[in-house]
């Protein structure tokens, strides 16, 4: 069982979209990179990367610098989305994401960002919070 935030987790998350055909026709043509900042009061912060390019979606560990947008949340809230207790929509409206970046280019690629969630359920049992 993989623990969230680990480098097995973006694994695991990384073969779950890996070969999905319906996520890569709908990626196809979009070009994305989304920073995501995960903090946490007694280890810091721990950041990944999803990146969306022509019908290809990896993630990787790490903070970089070129993203279109950044989200940052704390790990409760992160953990809450990752297991499908709230949605991004219910956490940012309730002040618990801040998002900073072009916010035009992650609107464009909410339907794919939809379905990459869609495919993370999968990785959801296997998940140790």
């Amino acid at each position: 069982m993989a623990r969230f935030l680990s480098d097995e987790w973006l694994a695991e998350l990384n073969g779950a979209v890996a070969f999905d055909d319906h996520l890569h026709e709908a990626a196809s043509g979009l070009r994305l990179t989304i920073q995501q900042v995960v903090t946490r009061p007694d280890t810091g912060e721990r950041c990944y990367t999803i990146e969306i390019d022509d019908g290809r979606v990896r993630l990787s560990a790490g903070r970089i610098e070129s993203a279109d947008a950044t989200i940052t949340e704390d790990y409760d809230t992160a953990a809450a989305l990752a297991r499908g207790e709230t949605t991004p929509q219910d956490a940012i409206l309730a002040g618990r994401i801040r998002v900073s970046g072009d916010l035009g280019a992650l609107l464009k690629g909410q339907e794919v960002l939809e379905l990459v969630r869609a495919r993370f359920d999968d990785v959801r049992s296997r998940t140790e919070y």
